[in-house]
């Protein structure tokens, strides 16, 4: 490793150091096996705790419907957020630490969201641009 400017450069150092995934933690993540019903996905959600670097920057993306959000944390490296999910289907959610355009490594959440009372799609859901979530604050 070394650092660099325009004008000038260090001298290489060896180290080492590992590039962690953030944490998505909270009660209300369930196994990929199982699913929730709209009503409670959409109305409720799910809170989420989020950690990662102090005062950094978590990028999640719905990776189907390509809805994407940055969410700050504070000087713990934590942030609470409701994720809401306003049409049935099947979401592939990434959280990964960001800065600009440079992603970290993916901590990766599935939701199947299911309308008993709705039209029954094809094995993968609706059409991805039919899809939608929301993220907020608790």
């Amino acid at each position: 490793m070394w650092a660099h400017t325009d004008e000038a450069s260090s001298p290489a150092d060896v180290g080492s150091f590992t590039i962690t995934p953030p944490q998505v933690n909270g009660a209300s993540i369930i196994a990929s096996s199982e699913s929730i019903p709209l009503s409670e996905a959409s109305d409720t959600g799910y809170v989420y705790l989020i950690t990662g670097p102090s005062n950094g920057t978590v990028c999640l993306t719905s990776v189907f419907p390509g809805q994407a959000f940055q969410i700050p944390l504070d000087e713990n490296g934590e942030a609470i957020r409701r994720i809401r999910f306003t049409t049935a289907g099947w979401y592939y959610l990434t959280f990964r630490v960001c800065e600009g355009e440079r992603r970290g490594t993916a901590a990766e959440v599935y939701v199947d969201v299911v309308d008993p009372d709705g039209p029954i799609f094809g094995p993968w859901g609706p059409d991805p641009a039919d899809t939608v979530i929301e993220v907020s604050e608790p």
